[in-house]
């Protein structure tokens, strides 16, 4: 398959996925778990692959050890408990936000079974550049809202909490769709690869945009000036992320960073 109709296949993916937030002004639980249906349905009739190598990219076959199924369980604990919350409440959205964070820490389970991939140095230098430069742009958000960048020893507990929290669900989402699926899918299907920074450029840029349709402010003007930040601030440091995916495979240090900044943003903020 050619480099371009790759580039136009997850122009389009992101697009079309942008635009069924926009029409049915979807709230952002339901604007995310979106992405499920939708990038099953790319892997298996674009991509032709098992959905297992959207966790780790050389594996043809999921099977759980029993190392990875009981990392599994224990990640699961919490969106589990959020279900008997939410179920009995008739809060769907959020049910099917946990619902698919179960299904993301049986991803969490998989992948940390591979761990050993995301060991190398050509996989752990950009995944730190990627780490620092996201709480650097977090921390400047903290500023220019007049907060503290600074955490104090008493938001430490809520700083793993999130950490924990958030590592089923990127497992699940985010992570899965534009690391996992996008980026291998421009990077290296055939051979034919797209130039390594355009294509990372490329992919960071509609990550950035995908956020759009679930800002707070929606009106034109704003949408327009948010959408150039939102391409500099998520190519920045997810430039560097999708560098560390492609020299792995695995998505375990994709999602600990995502897990990490955004937990770090959570803590700054409460």
């Amino acid at each position: 398959m050619q480099a371009k109709a790759r580039l136009l296949h997850v122009t389009a993916f992101v697009g079309a996925w942008m635009c069924i937030g926009w029409l049915f002004r979807l709230r952002a639980e339901i604007y995310l778990l979106l992405g499920i249906p939708l990038t099953v349905l790319f892997q298996f009739a674009v991509r032709r692959q098992p959905l297992c190598a959207l966790w780790v990219r050389t594996s043809d076959r999921f099977h759980l050890r029993p190392l990875g199924i009981l990392i599994a369980v224990a990640l699961a604990a919490i969106p589990a408990l959020a279900l008997l919350v939410t179920v009995p409440k008739g809060q769907w959205p959020e049910s099917a936000f946990f619902a698919a964070a179960c299904i993301g820490a049986v991803g969490a389970g998989f992948t940390f079974q591979h761990a050993r991939l995301a060991l190398s140095p050509p996989a752990l230098w950009p995944f730190a550049v990627a780490v620092v430069l996201g709480i650097l742009v977090m921390a400047a958000g903290a500023v220019s809202e007049s907060r503290s960048p600074w955490l104090p020893a008493s938001k430490l507990p809520s700083l793993l909490f999130g950490f924990v929290t958030y590592i089923p669900v990127c497992f699940a989402l985010e992570e899965v769709v534009f690391r996992g699926l996008l980026d291998t899918h421009v990077w290296q299907p055939d051979g034919s690869r797209v130039h390594g920074w355009v294509s990372a450029l490329v992919v960071t840029s509609l990550w950035g945009l995908w956020h759009l349709p679930i800002l707070p402010e929606q009106s034109p003007l704003s949408l327009l000036a948010a959408a150039p930040l939102m391409i500099f601030v998520h190519s920045l440091h997810g430039v560097f992320i999708a560098f560390s995916w492609r020299a792995s495979g695995s998505l375990l240090l994709p999602v600990i960073y995502h897990s990490l900044i955004d937990a770090y943003r959570d803590a700054i903020h409460s």
